[in-house]
């Protein structure tokens, strides 16, 4: 009877090995495809790659996400494609989904940045203020971020259609505070 169990407890832990050897397979092979995504990202964004690069990397992303759905690399390398294709609203949800794996200070940075670009001032504050509350090193990409995308008051009235319209209070404030400054920043 004692071989009977030994056999069977042998068997079980033949095939969670097994499992867990499929599960490694597939989790690297995510990996190299997340990482050939990015490695495209940055081609592009550089002006090393035409801009076509970037589509041809949705199916791959895709399939790492499928390889591996629970990896918050896939979920972010996946948001971070959609925002340079400029696909804002994908991007947001992607950059959201990922959060909920691990709430990385660098998705809040890239998800201030989005809400910066998308004309969302407050919600970018929040998310840009979150990113620099929880890694100090991120207080001068956040700033810099509100500059580029914030900007001051004249800078966002020239980008409105017409460009006559006058800055409101808010729109003033937020261009010299921008996400969060101190004393210490300025």
């Amino acid at each position: 009877m004692r071989r009977l169990v030994a056999a069977g407890l042998l068997a079980l832990a033949l095939v969670a090995l097994v499992g867990q050897w499929r599960r490694a397979e597939r989790r690297l092979e995510s990996s190299h495809l997340v990482w050939a995504v990015k490695q495209r990202g940055q081609a592009a964004s550089s002006g090393q790659a035409p801009s076509g690069v970037l589509a041809g990397a949705i199916p791959m992303i895709r399939e790492a996400q499928a390889l591996d759905p629970v990896s918050i690399e896939a979920a972010a390398a996946a948001a971070d494609l959609y925002f340079l294709l400029g696909r804002d609203e994908t991007a947001r949800e992607g950059y959201l989904a990922a959060m909920r794996l691990e709430a990385r200070p660098e998705l809040y940075l890239n998800l201030g940045i989005l809400e910066l670009r998308r004309g969302n001032f407050d919600q970018a504050k929040v998310y840009l203020r979150a990113a620099r509350r929880l890694d100090r090193r991120l207080v001068k990409p956040a700033n810099a971020a509100w500059k580029k995308y914030g900007g001051n008051a004249s800078q966002r009235k020239s980008r409105q259609p017409g460009g006559t319209e006058e800055p409101s209070r808010s729109d003033a404030a937020r261009s010299e505070d921008g996400p969060d400054r101190t004393d210490q920043d300025r």
